[in-house]
């Protein structure tokens, strides 16, 4: 599979109008873990009900790294459907 940069990624995200993109639950208290786009940036939310924290602002690419190191091509398939990202993106 092609890998997708920081650009491709920011570009599908704003190009679906995407605000708030779950990525996992936190193990403990089940509560969504999720990355925000505000105004074109992204930030990583990691506010729980376990621990309260202000968001972090992320870069793109590492949003991308996340997706190409993905070994399995079911996680790497679901993250990219995610974040605005299809097949017929590659």
């Amino acid at each position: 599979m092609k890998e997708v940069t920081g650009e491709d990624v920011k570009q599908a995200v704003l190009a679906a109008g995407l605000v708030s993109i779950p990525l996992r639950e936190c193990s403990m208290c089940g509560v969504e873990i999720s990355y925000l786009v505000e105004g074109g940036v992204l930030f990583f939310d990691s506010s729980c009900g376990c621990e309260q924290a202000p968001p972090k602002r992320v870069k793109w690419e590492a949003l991308a790294n996340l997706i190409n190191r993905q070994t399995e091509e079911k996680h790497r398939l679901s993250l990219m459907a995610k974040f605005g990202l299809g097949e017929d993106d590659e």
